[in-house]
């Protein structure tokens, strides 16, 4: 029948904001700090019902509805990371490890100390690169994730390994 989870974001550069609608278990967070030190300073919630059921856009009865969106605003500071993502990514790499793609990436680069705005091709090779780790963290059948570990909670047995799912990324640093 066909459904999706959304995640929509703006920057607000007026008033610093960013603002977004989220539905679902796709979304984003905020990297800020010192470039080698940053740390997640904002992570947009999960919506599930229940473990393995987010709330998903569609057509068909079951379908939640985009009234559901979890709104939210957080203000940004010049130098911050924001690392959007479909489930695939966040059931795949912790937060730690998001991190540490992005500072591997951004290391020596003008996004190392936030002047990175314009550099499109940074922020191309960051998503890339998170998009790479995840696959490969999808495809480890003895890897513990962050799907692994809620897994292993929500059916009280242990489970391991990636999660096969769609993963996309997008990156921006805040100029």
């Amino acid at each position: 029948q066909g459904s999706t989870t959304a995640c929509i974001a703006t920057i607000d550069q007026r008033h610093g904001l960013l603002r977004s609608a989220n539905v679902g278990d796709s979304g984003f967070m905020i990297c800020r700090g010192d470039p080698g030190a940053r740390l997640v300073c904002h992570r947009s919630p999960h919506q599930e019902h229940e473990f393995g059921r987010p709330f998903q856009l569609g057509h068909h009865a079951n379908s939640d509805s985009p009234t559901d969106a979890m709104l939210t605003a957080f203000p940004l500071e010049p130098g911050d990371i924001v690392v959007m993502g479909s489930d695939g990514l966040w059931d795949n790499l912790s937060e730690s490890e998001i991190l540490e793609v992005i500072e591997s990436v951004f290391q020596g680069s003008s996004a190392s100390a936030g002047l990175g705005a314009e550099n499109q091709g940074v922020m191309n090779k960051a998503s890339r690169a998170l998009v790479s780790a995840a696959y490969t963290a999808s495809m480890d059948k003895r890897r513990t994730t962050p799907y692994s570990l809620a897994a292993t909670e929500w059916f009280d047995m242990v489970y391991s390994g990636g999660k096969k799912d769609d993963i996309t990324c997008v990156v921006c640093n805040v100029g």
